[in-house]
């Protein structure tokens, strides 16, 4: 067949053909499928909790840990209580009644002390922005992360240039413990910075906008031995050993771990508890100012408790290094009174007691120990029958004495014990007398005499006679 050369020569733009409206037809319905549905999605719950399987929100911090009421308030909201799994978004204020743990989108962590008040102005994996309004706060920063760390208390900043620190703040004042690597220090006046300065590890700074230039950042060093007698940097050096996380100026603090009572704070109706730890094996261990004995890192020791709040402090201490942990527990139980008082002559010491209300008891035992507050069975005793109320110890030697009655009950267990009689028997002094004694004899007069050893003779003793009293 024949074709004209001329036949094709003109054809149609694309744009121009049905095929072309047909696209735009497709893409159309494409666009309205996505739009409704991105329309009908439910947007996500911003005070939903987390389970331990889910990850944080980008724009969302997590509660890890919260021990006491744990508080949250969203702008022009009332507080609300919240607990463990609960996610924090961006402008939540957060104040807590116990300590609490906190984790950031970027793993940072902060860990809130009771009393602590922070609101959480930015939560993201590029800025995280804190505003500490009170209280102590530890800020243990992942030095792996991108984001910009930075504490605000009006018109103080504190950056975090990989690190843990700790911050506490009242008022306009900012305290500022850096325990690893180090943080910056600004101060600004609107939005010029009028003062800053790079605060190292073992260094605290205290920081005042108020004050003139010279005085408005002061610090100073501190050691690890000193920050572990506070008990809120023993809780934290805990943690952070948990987390295998690098201790800073702690590195070189003697580990410390009460196992048992395994709370901080207890209440028992016993009259006393037994208290056991962990320590480095070469460790010294005191405790209520005596030495407990080191059994290849573990301790054990009972202590006898008073009524009401008692104040238990352990301290460990390897060369310069050391550590110090206070247990807190609340005896409850009603003994009978026990009163007991002494006296002391030369070397016997003679008890007298009284008993009120006295629980049910087989036996009193009498204890006598070189270091206070003795206890039954360590300490010496006498026993006597339940009748009794004096006791007498003689030929005691030299030295300082502690004294105290227990009533024994059926377990062979002191249910009740009086106070303390502590005395003192001084050394003996020799003999410094010097005694004369005369008979008749005839006319004249027979004379002997005894010198005491504490008298040291001359070379030759002399009679003196005369007509009056006392001749010299």
């Amino acid at each position: 067949m024949y074709h004209s050369p001329y036949s094709n020569y003109y054809k149609k733009p694309f744009r121009k053909t049905r095929g072309f409206y047909i696209l735009l037809i497709i893409l159309a319905a494409i666009g309205l499928f996505i739009f409704i549905s991105v329309k009908q999605a439910s947007p996500p719950d911003e005070n939903a909790p987390l389970t331990d399987s889910q990850n944080i929100p980008i724009l969302s911090a997590k509660v890890t840990e919260a021990n006491g009421k744990l508080e949250l308030k969203m702008p022009d909201e009332q507080w609300q209580e919240i607990g463990v799994n609960y996610q924090i978004p961006n402008d939540a204020m957060v104040r807590a009644n116990g300590n609490t743990i906190i984790e950031l989108p970027d793993q940072s962590l902060v860990r809130l002390k009771a009393g602590a008040e922070l609101k959480f102005v930015t939560i993201g994996m590029a800025d995280i922005i804190i505003e500490q309004i009170s209280g102590t706060a530890y800020h243990r920063v992942n030095d792996n992360s991108s984001a910009i760390y930075r504490i605000k208390n009006g018109n103080t900043e504190i950056t975090a240039l990989g690190t843990a620190f700790n911050i506490m703040t009242s008022q306009a004042l900012t305290y500022l413990t850096v325990i690893e690597s180090r943080a910056k220090v600004k101060i600004f006046d609107g939005a010029t910075i009028t003062n800053m300065r790079t605060i190292e590890a073992g260094t605290e700074a205290v920081v005042n906008p108020n004050l003139a230039m010279e005085k408005m950042i002061i610090t100073s060093a501190v050691s690890n031995g000193e920050l572990l007698k506070d008990e809120w940097y023993g809780w934290n050096l805990e943690q952070d050993r948990k987390k295998n996380f690098f201790l800073g100026i702690f590195e070189k603090a003697v580990p410390l771990t009460i196992t048992e009572p395994n709370k901080a704070e207890s209440e028992t109706d016993k009259e006393s508890i037994t208290i056991k730890g962990e320590t480095d094996k070469d460790a010294q261990i005191f405790m209520a100012g005596k030495e407990l004995e080191n059994n290849g890192g573990k301790f054990q020791t009972d202590y006898l408790l008073a009524p009401g709040k008692n104040e238990i402090k352990i301290t460990v201490q390897k060369e310069k290094n050391m550590n110090e942990k206070t247990i807190v527990v609340n005896c409850t139980k009603k003994s009978g009174l026990v009163t007991l008082s002494g006296t002391t002559t030369a070397d016997t010491v003679n008890l007298t007691w009284q008993l009120k209300d006295a629980p049910e008891f087989k036996e009193i035992k009498i204890l006598k120990s070189s270091a206070a507050d003795p206890t039954y069975p360590a300490a010496e005793f006498h026993s006597l029958t339940k009748t009794k109320n004096a006791d007498k110890w003689t030929a005691l030697l030299t030295g300082e004495y502690f004294f105290r009655v227990c009533l024994l009950g059926g377990d062979d267990k002191c249910v009740a014990y009086s106070n303390v009689y502590q005395t003192k028997i001084e050394s003996k002094a020799a003999a410094t007398t010097f005694s004369l004694t005369a008979k008749p004899d005839g006319t004249g007069a027979q004379l002997t005499w005894e010198i005491g050893s504490g008298i040291t003779l001359g070379e030759s003793l002399k009679t003196i006679v005369g007509q009056t009293e006392n001749p010299v």
